[in-house]
């Protein structure tokens, strides 16, 4: 259940983290919005207390009333969501991005329910360019480098490699 996926990640962040964003699709997008959520609101057993942003393709709010307080309420963190124009998830998404980010961008891409390709043009170049954004506000706050890694994967998004803003 969700309890044993966060003691995951907030295991997989100790060893490997921190990590200032998280990108989810569907059910992760979802969980994406449940940590970034969880960040924002200072939440005690937060799995990524230092997260400062989300990409959310396909989400939506959680059922569980235990986690509406989380989504009661605007999300101050940057955030920037997709769906598809054929996307059973679209109203969901439009919803999320309504009630908990009012100031992200909800870009509609083209296809059905999946990650925006480059074909789907853009979408796939707001996304990054959403990420882009986000790795210079992290190089901004920090002077000196860190393992936080702000990158556009590039099988995601075009043929060719993308460099990794360093951080």
């Amino acid at each position: 259940g969700l309890a044993r996926t966060l003691d995951a990640i907030r295991a997989y962040s100790a060893a490997h983290g921190p990590f200032a964003g998280v990108l989810g699709f569907s059910q992760g997008a979802c969980l994406a919005a449940i940590l970034l959520a969880q960040a924002a609101r200072g939440a005690p057993d937060a799995a990524l207390p230092e997260l400062s942003f989300a990409v959310i393709l396909s989400g939506f709010i959680p059922a569980d009333p235990e986690l509406r307080p989380l989504f009661a309420e605007p999300i101050a963190r940057p955030a920037i969501l997709s769906s598809g124009a054929t996307d059973f998830k679209r109203e969901d998404t439009i919803a999320l991005a309504r009630t908990c980010f009012p100031a992200a961008a909800h870009i509609e891409h083209a296809g059905a329910h999946q990650v925006p390709r480059q074909t789907f043009g853009p979408a796939a170049d707001a996304i990054r360019a959403f990420l882009h954004e986000q790795a210079g506000h992290l190089q901004a706050k920090s002077a000196q480098p860190s393992n936080v890694a702000a990158s556009v994967p590039a099988p995601l998004f075009s043929r060719e490699a993308v460099p990794a803003p360093s951080v």
